[in-house]
């Protein structure tokens, strides 16, 4: 017997444990009695097995009056399915799942919580299933939302239990819903892995469907912030400028341009190791100087390899520099690619805040000797990450560009002899318009025939 009942008569005081009703009644010969009673399941029933009804009836003084044939039974059991199971009585369900993510891969960003829907579809086949529900797990890269429409569901660690048409589902039935689930940065997997599996509490026929296996691939967007300080320092070449060309004689040879590179954490997702490349343009298409890594500094646990290129010359006021060749430099923008790039690498461990300092020297001889009017210094700051196959850099949070303004005056105004030249050929354009117009006959004047009326007149 069950230790608690599965349904009390509601005219009972107690309907906690009590399954019995006894009454009396008089019965006469030949008579037929029917008397309805009405009895209330509990909350969540078995609905698997069948009642057991049972009716116990005998005489309600057994000490006076007449006797009962002993012979006979005094009870009387009626079972009372709950399931309609067919002639055999034996259930025998036909579960199919399907299930449908609505991505096919994914890239988690950092603060984004981008959300995945499963549609799911259960049906059965054949008997009823009692009980069905349908078991989810999923991987800690993602967390459980909800499920629509409405359902009862269990959320147990990394697993949900969603009840299907409690407390069974019919034959030829078929339940449709939506599991809602959300990223979570702060694990890092290869992929979001989704177990789906339908079952029942009824014997089922080919299990082989019931299970839906989903893997979804997976990459992180890094939560990093790359910078530079902006450089405002614009550097004015003059003719009269001058520069060092022997040792007892001094000038400006150089300015100095301050670079800071900062790398910061942003969101839940761990900063990976980066590598940090900063390319400059170094020598023109004559070989001259054009900018020099001079000074590099770096926070706590960065390792720059940018010795070899700091001051490879070691020159310094003291020492006569080389004069650079005269030449044209024509080109706008002066970046790697037109010109011959250095550059130096850093590597940024996985912390909150890096930072590069770097010192360049604008060589201002180059500029003082070329023919120009006005250009820019690219300096390119490259950030990637050293092993790429989990996590990657936003397409606009991996690249820093730095523009150095370099302009050029012309002390004394226009020269004269440039005046002069535009004189004549102003003058010779002058010239030939005229002789083109004389060729046409611009400047013949046509003469009148006069009748003779008009000469005596």
């Amino acid at each position: 017997l069950r230790t608690n009942a599965r349904a009390s008569f509601i005219d009972l005081e107690s309907v906690k444990s009590e399954r019995r009703s006894t009454m009396t009644l008089n019965i006469k010969d030949k008579e037929k009695k029917c008397l309805n009673e009405t009895f209330m399941m509990s909350d969540r029933p078995d609905f698997k097995d069948p009642f057991l009804v049972s009716l116990e009836f005998g005489l309600a003084d057994e000490d006076s009056g007449p006797v009962m044939d002993g012979s006979l039974s005094k009870f009387i059991n009626k079972t009372i399915p709950l399931m309609d199971c067919g002639t055999d009585g034996k259930c025998v369900s036909e579960l199919s799942l399907k299930a449908e993510p609505s991505v096919k891969s994914m890239l988690i960003k950092a603060k984004a919580k981008d959300k995945i829907d499963v549609k799911i579809s259960v049906r059965n086949s054949r008997d009823s299933a009692y009980n069905s529900k349908v078991n989810i797990s999923f991987t800690p890269n993602i967390n459980y939302v909800k499920v629509e429409p409405k359902k009862e569901c269990i959320l147990s660690n990394m697993t949900v239990e969603c009840a299907v048409r409690y407390p069974f589902l019919g034959q030829n039935v078929e339940e449709h819903f939506t599991v809602r689930f959300e990223t979570n940065a702060s694990h890092i997997q290869e992929k979001i892995q989704i177990n789906l599996t339908a079952m029942s509490d009824s014997e089922e026929q080919s299990p082989s469907d019931n299970r839906v296996e989903i893997s979804i691939p997976v990459k992180y967007e890094a939560g990093v912030l790359f910078s530079v300080n902006r450089v405002d320092e614009h550097i004015v070449v003059k003719d009269s400028d001058q520069y060092a060309l022997k040792n007892n004689v001094s000038g400006i040879t150089w300015e100095e341009i301050n670079l800071t590179y900062t790398v910061e954490k942003s969101g839940d997702i761990l900063t990976p190791p980066l590598l940090l490349t900063v390319m400059y343009p170094h020598l023109s298409p004559m070989k001259n100087k054009l900018l020099e890594l001079i000074y590099s500094s770096t926070s706590p646990g960065v390792n720059c390899r940018s010795s070899p290129r700091i001051n490879p010359d070691q020159i310094n006021p003291a020492i006569k520099p080389l004069k650079p060749k005269k030449e044209t430099l024509s080109d706008y923008l002066l970046m790697c690619g037109e010109t011959e790039c250095a550059s130096f690498k850093c590597s940024i461990p996985e912390t909150n805040t890096s930072q590069v300092n770097v010192t360049f020297r604008v060589w201002k001889p180059t500029f003082i000797e070329s023919a120009f009017s006005r250009l820019y210094l690219m300096v390119n700051g490259t950030l990637r990450i050293e092993n790429e196959r989990l996590i990657e850099l936003s397409s606009n949070n991996n690249r820093r560009n730095v523009k150095i303004q370099v302009s050029k005056e012309t002390v004394g105004g226009i020269p004269i002899w440039i005046i002069i030249v535009s004189i004549l050929i102003g003058l010779l354009i002058l010239a030939l318009v005229i002789f083109i117009l004389w060729r046409l006959g611009f400047f013949k004047r046509k003469s009148r025939d006069y009748s003779k009326e008009e000469m005596a007149d």
